[in-house]
């Protein structure tokens, strides 16, 4: 009698990589952020985490409720809609004391909505400006996470996107992807 040993299979392992990940970050320094708005924004009373834009550039003042601000590797998440002309959605970074010293790091949002979003911070942050999108528009934001994480996490988690994504495209050929094939 032979004892077959079955290899896992790709997803299991991503499956078990993202539980391991996530029991990493619970041990992790999470900041919970409080949206305060700056310039000619008004709350949506009819829909919870509803702002309506009235400028180009809406703002928010993102406070942490630990006393101070994330540095280095981050892990950013959160949950946001938006209608209006230029989606693109930015984090200002203010690390220094003059207006100089301001960083912007662009956000990726998926079409559902979801940030999912790895960036490294300067070691002194002194204040943190969302900018969910770059026009007049209507904006649902859900309360925004920011968890510092080590290297090893880091690479462990773009490594998962990178086989995750190369996983679903396995069928696509080259040809196919760009309308070629007969």
């Amino acid at each position: 009698m032979t004892l077959e040993v079955k290899r896992p299979t790709i997803r299991v392992l991503l499956i078990n990589a993202l539980s391991f990940l996530g029991n990493i970050t619970r041990v992790r320094r999470q900041f919970e952020f409080s949206l305060y708005p700056l310039e000619k924004l008004t709350s949506d009373i009819h829909v919870a985490h509803g702002w309506r834009s009235l400028d180009n550039s809406p703002t928010f003042k993102l406070v942490s409720k630990r006393s101070r601000y994330p540095s280095g590797w981050v892990h950013m998440t959160s949950s946001l809609k938006r209608k209006g002309d230029d989606l693109t959605a930015r984090l200002i970074v203010d690390s220094g004391y003059n207006s100089a010293d301001h960083i912007t790091i662009r956000v990726p949002v998926t079409l559902k909505g979801k940030i999912n979003h790895i960036f490294k911070l300067p070691k002194h942050v002194s204040g943190l400006l969302w900018s969910p999108m770059q026009s007049e528009g209507e904006i649902i934001q859900q309360p925004i996470l920011i968890v510092e994480i080590s290297w090893l996490e880091r690479i462990a988690r773009m490594a998962s996107w990178v086989a995750y994504d190369l996983w679903k495209l396995r069928k696509n050929s080259p040809a196919r992807r760009y309308g070629l094939s007969l």
